[in-house]
């Protein structure tokens, strides 16, 4: 029987499926919004268009754009760094993501 190693205390055990608990890590994107007007944006996929109001988040590592809602923005990201496009990912710091200098 495979016993979690992560606490001992904790009761976690699967032989059937060799599961684990996961924890999504973080994803640091440049935000630009909410913009003032509708406007087209290149995504990896083709142009979509971005509605007043949205935010328009780039990767970057990538460069990649989408738009994104601004309830879904507020749900789903937390600001760490009030700097107009901070710089590469590089600047962050991998566990914290506070902005480096």
């Amino acid at each position: 029987m495979a016993k979690c190693e992560c606490d001992p205390s904790c009761l976690c055990e699967d032989t059937t499926y060799n599961t684990v608990r996961a924890v999504k890590k973080p994803i640091v994107v440049d935000a630009e919004g909410p913009v003032k007007s509708r406007r087209p944006v290149q995504t990896a996929n083709g142009t979509v268009w971005a509605e007043e109001g949205d935010y328009i988040l780039t990767d970057p590592r990538t460069n990649d754009k989408w738009p994104i809602k601004a309830e879904m923005f507020t749900l789903n990201y937390t600001v760490v760094c009030e700097h107009a496009a901070a710089g590469p990912k590089d600047n962050f710091c991998p566990k914290c993501l506070h902005h480096i200098g």
